[in-house]
């Protein structure tokens, strides 16, 4: 179980000396209580340090790594995520006066008996402990930066025996599947971002915001955003307004059942572009839509039904704006606002017949789409190498699927036999 524990200021001795760096006071109170947990918890007891970003956890473990070595006289090993972070961490521990090798993928390993700390990433650590090639018999303390990462998980197999102490600001995992508590045993919360501002530790950030999007920005000769460019930005009004009323009659008896229903679809499509107001638009659609369905019961072993739809699906507001798109350099998008709605038609039937007495079942099915006014985009390439895309209206879109289905199923002396006949047809 993960506990959560809150240390007050007061309550500490903040008296510590170190090399190189002056810890601040909620530095030092983290640090002795840390130690505290070296003196009295199990020697592979697991904890979890948070503290906010900034807070200087890089120089809170470096003087960790430096005391503890004095103390404890066992070596020590640092975990990092990123060959970056291995640097820094490592050049930190230099200016705590700690001398320490990093275990990278071409490291030499003839001289670790000379160094009491490590830094190294999990894959490359990895791969040397499976070869044996490094020696982690007398390294009795694991700090784990960055811990939510929880790639580091797969190595603690190997230190069963050594104290791991996770170092993060975010102390929830970044696998919802492998939650923090599963591999730290307490959490230990240090400072505040808000007590560390109103310390002085920390700046107060005046914050700025502006709602524009990263396509109206271009994009410099280094790869940065710049400055606003008025082709790749928009800055519109986009409102979809839906009116539907419908009624529905549903009859059932013995042998017959149906379903019927019709609605008036009544859709508003509307744009108001601020950049380009020569581009507005607004389009109404009205269409009456329909469904319905019937079934028949031959007997209790066999019934057909069959139903038809028709549907109607107005164009995307994308596919109706005029103006060309021309965030991609190479694929220009221009919207066609003469666009019709697309009427979708669908016809189906089908009889199914299974006798259980005679272990028999047979099952055919028939479906029909017809698609009117269908938006589909049209291009072409000019002769710049540029596609050019916009949007039409076709018919003559169909597809027709049939398929049947036959069973027999055989109970034989403790045996059980299934054979199968299934036909498929399909037109599009």
């Amino acid at each position: 179980m993960l506990h959560k524990i809150y240390i007050p200021l007061a309550e500490l001795n903040t008296t510590v000396t170190t090399t190189g760096k002056e810890l601040y006071g909620y530095q030092k109170d983290a640090l002795q209580e840390i130690f505290r947990r070296f003196d009295d918890a199990p020697k592979d007891y697991h904890l979890l340090y948070q503290l906010p970003t900034g807070g200087g956890k890089t120089v809170i473990f470096s003087e960790i790594v430096r005391r503890y070595l004095e103390k404890f006289k066992k070596k020590v090993l640092v975990l990092t995520h990123r060959i970056e972070l291995s640097k820094q961490t490592s050049k930190m521990l230099d200016e705590f006066g700690v001398a320490n090798k990093i275990i990278n993928s071409t490291a030499k390993l003839d001289d670790q008996d000379q160094f009491s700390c490590f830094v190294a990433m999990v894959e490359t650590l990895k791969n040397r402990l499976n070869d044996d090639k490094l020696d982690i018999s007398d390294i009795g303390l694991v700090i784990v930066d960055e811990a939510h990462y929880n790639s580091f998980t797969k190595i603690f197999k190997f230190f069963d025996q050594s104290f791991i102490l996770g170092v993060t600001a975010t102390p929830l995992s970044s696998n919802i599947k492998l939650p923090m508590y599963e591999n730290y045993q307490e959490l230990f919360v240090g400072e505040t971002i808000q007590h560390l501002i109103e310390s002085g530790y920390l700046a107060s950030a005046n914050m700025y915001s502006y709602n524009v999007g990263l396509t109206s920005l271009e994009v410099g000769a280094n790869g940065d955003y710049t400055v606003f460019n008025p082709d790749l930005s928009t800055d519109f009004i986009y409102l979809d307004e839906v009116k539907k009323p419908e009624v529905s009659i549903k009859y059932r008896s013995e042998k017959w059942s149906a379903r019927f229903k019709t609605s008036y679809l009544s859709r508003t499509l509307e744009n108001n572009d601020e950049l380009r107001p020569e581009f507005n638009i607004k389009r109404d659609f009205e269409a009456i839509e329909l469904s319905s369905r019937f079934r028949y019961k031959f007997s209790p072993k066999s019934s057909t039904y069959f139903g038809y739809r028709l549907d109607n699906s107005p164009p995307r507001l994308s596919q109706l704006q005029a103006f060309e798109n021309v965030s991609d350099p190479l694929n220009t998008i221009i919207g066609n606002p003469n666009l019709d709605p697309t009427n979708s038609h669908r016809v189906y039937a089908g009889y199914n017949a299974f006798d259980f007495q005679k272990r028999t079942g047979f099952y055919t099915y028939l479906n029909a789409n017809f698609v009117n006014n269908a938006v589909v985009s049209k291009s072409i390439i000019d002769e710049d190498f540029v596609r050019i895309t916009t949007y039409d209206n076709v018919n003559g879109n169909y597809n027709i699927n049939l398929q049947c289905f036959y069973a027999l199923y055989h109970f034989g002396a403790g045996d059980f036999c299934f054979c199968s006949v299934v036909f498929t047809l399909g037109i599009d």
